[in-house]
């Protein structure tokens, strides 16, 4: 299993450290979404006011590139 771990990594940089502060909000981030969605209640108010500003924020990204297209 090792040789294959090393084979597998061979090119790879040296590690001489871990970035703490990258490191915490990569994994803080994705702890804090699931306490929310496992223990926070789901109001239809929240649902739906998420599922408009989604909405919206793909209408203006393609918006703009429509109008890129059309130069």
């Amino acid at each position: 299993m090792m040789q294959f771990i090393k084979n597998l990594t061979q090119g790879f940089p040296t590690i001489t450290g871990i970035r703490w502060f990258n490191l915490s909000i990569l994994v803080i981030t994705p702890v804090l979404s699931l306490y929310g969605l496992l223990y926070v209640p789901i109001l239809k108010k929240t649902v739906v006011c998420t599922t408009l500003y989604y909405i919206y924020s793909m209408l203006g990204r393609g918006s703009a590139t429509i109008t890129s297209f059309n130069r």
